[in-house]
């Protein structure tokens, strides 16, 4: 399972650095002392979008609609990042300390708050791309586990029913071949009503606890 180590290794990757560097004019080794500085509490924001259905059903569109980018070409990627967006989400996951962390982060890195605002607003759209992948990925495993789960149930009723009409077909041979034919149809109408109750509904759409429970998984 993905952690916050994996997330924070792909946006303080070389790669990444050097393609943020280049869009906010900043230097590598700031990039990577302000990042060092913010993920983290970047991820703490995150994690606290689970604490209630409204942001975490909000907090799930977001990383569904990132999910979609592509993160394979990061000069590509960074290239379209929208600053105004990326300065959006981190007002969303920092919320009332965004300007005070912002402030913290710069004095600790020995760089400004207009330095340290701009390399956090263009690392925050690749930050929720790379978690919305994490938590679509995360999702498609726990909803094959449920299928599979639910096939090997089918499997074991099925089994069940299997012996119980053999044993049903043993007494049936026993008694006479008029109140063999009446049971049989009997067994017919009660057979093709319990088909009818037992089936079940397909849904593969993540719910908002599957949402918190990746969530809490994802981000440690």
């Amino acid at each position: 399972m993905a952690n916050n180590k994996s997330v924070l290794a792909q946006l303080l990757s070389s790669d990444a650095v050097k393609n943020i560097a280049k869009a906010t004019n900043v230097s590598s080794s700031d990039v990577t002392s302000i990042l060092t500085q913010a993920l983290p509490q970047l991820l703490e924001g995150a994690s606290e979008q689970k604490k209630s259905k409204s942001t975490v059903e909000s907090f799930l569109n977001a990383l569904q609609d990132h999910a979609k980018d592509d993160t394979t070409d990061l000069t590509s990627f960074f290239k379209n990042v929208d600053l105004s967006d990326g300065a959006k989400i981190v007002s969303h996951l920092l919320g009332a300390d965004t300007s005070s962390t912002t402030s913290n982060i710069a004095k600790k890195t020995g760089t400004n708050s207009s330095t340290a605002s701009a390399v956090i607003a263009a690392a925050a759209p690749l930050l929720m791309s790379v978690l919305g992948q994490q938590l679509t990925s995360s999702a498609k495993k726990t909803s094959s586990a449920k299928k599979t789960s639910s096939s090997s149930a089918k499997k074991t009723s099925s089994a069940k029913k299997t012996s119980s009409s053999k044993k049903t077909s043993s007494a049936k041979k026993a008694s006479s071949k008029k109140a063999s034919n009446t049971k049989k149809k009997a067994d017919t109408k009660k057979k093709t009503s319990s088909t009818k109750k037992k089936t079940s509904k397909k849904d593969d759409s993540i719910d908002v606890s599957d949402v918190v429970n990746l969530i809490g998984k994802l981000i440690k």
